[in-house]
């Protein structure tokens, strides 16, 4: 076998299966390696032990034309081609010395994915495939578990792999830049694109992308210490739920035109007295600038008997839309922490109606606005110029 060039992708995806993680998930940009590095990987495992691998994406078409592409790319840049014995009808690799097997395949339904076990799955472009198929395959899997995808938007990877098992989940982010292959003229093509910011903040950072016609863009996530220091103040915001809807606390840091958001709370089913032990636990106090939703004058009398100063978020005709210019107005960074995910899918999928036509409205979707709504209330309150019922209450703390 020839000496095989490797990236960083490719070492940190053998790092990961060595120390037993069941998800090796790499996402990342346009031509990062991704799927190269995974592939190579590969070979190198079929050169030593026997296993059974699967490839598999969301139709054989593609398949062909990417992954068991470059698999055969490798063998050949390698000179392990003659090693294998090759099944050119059903795409099946064997290894003739370990006997190890890789198999590129699709399955179109969960129940045609109820079949025989393997050692090793790899979902190329995951994204692409449903999650009821990838269940059955995952329950199939005995070892590790591969996927690859472009983040165009949140998906099943974020809301159950990311939420439910991230201590089983190894994330490898990668972008054109750890490709080691890609020659000047394809980092040209890729860097052409900065204009685009949502291409670019998908195909060149390999950063989830915002759905189409999404309300805010000017957001990011951050490690807790960049909220820490030289902050303005401190605000916290307030949207009741209860049976269907969570109840959204949000602590919102202001420094000059930045917003750090962190999400307090997000749950269904809070009394006011729960409400208010949150409150308690964060060291909020009577002298914390809080605001709520003023459709529960009820439950922000009961919240402030426990020691607080609630008020009630100024409504009025427009004041939706004046809430949302006015956060639209700050950068937004998300603290990461054990809630984050509640509000980034939310800024992911807040987006504008469509009328008939399909045309973009100025009306929002009345969903996927919990947290958000509980960022409007603080930034239309506090950060307004209509401060008539708050700038009194201001000058006392």
């Amino acid at each position: 076998m020839n000496e095989i060039e490797t990236s960083r992708v490719f070492s940190e995806t053998a790092d990961a299966f060595a120390k037993g993680f069941r998800y090796i998930i790499n996402k990342g940009g346009a031509r990062s390696g991704k799927t190269f590095s995974i592939l190579q990987f590969f070979l190198f495992l079929c050169m030593y032990r026997s296993l059974k691998i699967t490839v598999t994406s969301r139709d054989l078409p593609h398949l062909k034309k990417g992954a068991l592409s470059d698999w055969k790319t490798i063998l050949t840049n390698s000179g392990a081609y003659e090693l294998f014995s090759e099944n050119k009808s059903d795409h099946i690799f064997i290894n003739k010395t370990t006997g190890a097997m890789i198999e590129f395949t699709q399955f179109a339904s969960a129940e045609v994915a109820r079949g025989p076990q393997r050692d090793i799955l790899f979902v190329n472009e995951c994204n692409n495939v449903p999650f009821p198929i990838c269940d059955q395959l995952f329950t199939r899997t005995s070892k590790a578990i591969f996927l690859d995808y472009n983040p165009v938007a949140a998906f099943w990877v974020d809301d159950n792999l990311l939420q439910f098992k991230k201590d089983k989940c190894k994330v490898i982010h990668s972008t054109y830049k750890d490709n080691v292959y890609l020659s000047p003229e394809q980092v040209y093509e890729i860097e052409s694109h900065r204009g685009d910011k949502n291409w670019w903040r998908v195909y060149g950072l390999g950063e989830i992308g915002f759905s189409e016609g999404a309300i805010y863009s000017n957001w990011d996530e951050v490690e807790a210490s960049a909220a820490a220091a030289d902050s303005e103040r401190t605000f916290v915001g307030i949207d009741f739920g209860y049976i269907n809807d969570p109840t959204a606390i949000i602590r919102v840091t202001r420094r000059h035109n930045d917003l750090y958001l962190g999400l307090l709370e997000y749950s269904a089913g809070l009394q006011n007295y729960d409400i208010a032990k949150i409150l308690k636990e964060n060291h909020f106090d009577r002298s914390t600038a809080i605001v709520a939703d003023s459709a529960e004058v009820k439950s922000i009398d009961e919240i402030n008997s426990f020691g607080f100063h609630v008020i009630p978020v100024q409504k009025g005709n427009g004041s939706i839309l004046e809430g949302i210019n006015m956060v639209k107005r700050f950068n937004l960074h998300v603290i990461k922490s054990a809630k984050s995910n509640y509000i980034c899918k939310e800024l992911r999928n807040y987006v504008w109606l469509r009328d008939k036509n399909d045309s973009v409205t100025n009306r929002p979707l009345d969903a996927f606005n919990h947290a958000l709504d509980a960022l409007r209330y603080v930034c239309f309150t506090y950060f307004s110029e209509i401060r008539k019922n708050t700038t009194s209450f201001l000058s006392e703390i």
